[in-house]
């Protein structure tokens, strides 16, 4: 074939076995002692030799050679054997091929990729994966040879306490995949590099031999830490108050949704005259009040979830009414009024409340909500007939 050069060197020295891919080697016992000696020191095996050798010669060897060659053999014989040699060439080229289009597939991304037998031992991991390990116990980092045939104790430096509890790594999930006989997906979380605590989405896989038998696994492990940052920012965006850092309605109504078909307690709070503080110092001030009532809200109903849905009006909700919510809900105004006293330029402001309790029967959750709304407004002209009294 064109691609496989063939030349005939009268010595097989280092320079030789070093620059040829495959040897075929016909000489006298004593240099071949010599020369199977080398080419183990320098290519670490004697896979791509081939010895020409006699029958009695054979047998008075005691070195295993891959390939022999009779001596003086017929020219077909010869051919066929040259043929078979050109098509474990052809072979050996492409698996070198494939491992090298894996190596690269495997090491140009940036997911963590492994493939352990089915005793847990790493046989193949690549280059990110070797990277996320943690450092050894003496500080060094740990090399490929070092892991390669290891488990999960020595790679990710866990105690059998750690390992026992799997509590940053999944332990099972290969057995799942190994008695399931299919693809899984897990969400794990890991101990990685320096101590990071990282959130991997991973799918693993069986591997089979030819016949069918599961001789081990292949993991993927996505890091999705950064993505899962993200999602949780966007979400508090979108559910959370960013003045007052206290739910918002659209929060409010998801969370209402989950708890309708249960009896569940609404209480709906209004600062009273926060618009005279807006007008007379400002809106800086203003925001002022509407941390300071959000906090006090948030410390006095710490069983509830608490929003602000809008200007100053804030909600809070309960799974359920008790002694010690309707405690709370009673002695809530008082007590925020003495809060709005300390400062001189808020003891014109006051807080109104009124509560309605879901009927699970009742599948209008505005109704719900217009009836603490009325409460709260009553509470309210209360407190502007009574005045300073209350």
């Amino acid at each position: 074939p064109d691609n496989i050069t063939l030349t005939k060197v009268d010595k097989i020295d280092d320079t030789v076995i070093k620059q040829y891919d495959y040897i075929i080697v016909k000489t006298s016992p004593e240099k071949l002692m010599n020369i199977t000696k080398n080419i183990k020191l320098i290519k670490g095996s004697l896979e791509n030799l081939i010895v020409v050798l006699s029958e009695q010669t054979f047998d008075n060897t005691d070195i295993a050679f891959d390939t022999v060659w009779q001596e003086n053999m017929s020219d077909k014989r010869l051919k066929y054997s040259f043929e078979k040699l050109v098509k474990d060439i052809e072979k050996d080229k492409n698996y070198d091929d494939i491992q090298e289009v894996l190596g690269k597939m495997m090491n140009t991304t940036k997911d963590l990729i492994w493939v352990k037998d089915c005793k847990g031992a790493h046989k193949i991991f690549n280059e990110p994966f070797l990277e996320a390990l943690p450092r050894a116990s003496d500080g060094h980092k740990k090399t490929r040879e070092e892991c390669t045939d290891r488990g999960h104790l020595f790679l990710w430096e866990l105690s059998k306490e750690d390992y026992s509890e799997g509590e940053y790594i999944c332990m099972e999930s290969e057995v799942d995949v190994i008695n399931a006989n299919k693809t899984l997906t897990f969400d794990e979380t890991l101990l990685v590099g320096e101590g990071d605590l990282r959130n991997l989405f991973t799918m693993k896989s069986p591997l089979h031999d030819k016949k069918g038998n599961i001789i081990g696994t292949v993991g993927v492990a996505k890091d999705v830490t950064q993505e899962l940052r993200y999602k949780d920012l966007l979400e508090r965006q979108a559910n959370v108050d960013h003045l007052t850092e206290l739910y918002n309605r659209r929060y409010m109504y998801q969370y209402i949704e989950t708890l309708k078909d249960n009896p569940f307690v609404v209480i709906y709070m209004d600062i009273d005259n926060f618009k005279y503080v807006n007008d007379e110092y400002g809106h800086g001030k203003g925001d002022a009040v509407l941390i300071l009532t959000a906090d006090t809200i948030k410390a006095s109903f710490s069983d509830c979830v608490v929003c602000r849905i809008g200007g100053d009006e804030f909600i809070a909700i309960a799974s359920n009414m008790n002694d010690e919510l309707r405690k709370s809900i009673d002695g809530f105004p008082r007590k925020m009024k003495k809060i709005y006293n300390k400062d001189p330029y808020l003891q014109q402001l006051g807080i109104s409340l009124g509560y309605a309790i879901n009927n699970p029967n009742i599948t209008d959750i505005e109704n719900l909500f217009a009836e603490a709304d009325k409460m709260m407004y009553l509470e309210k002209r209360l407190h502007k007939a009574l005045g300073e009294k209350i």
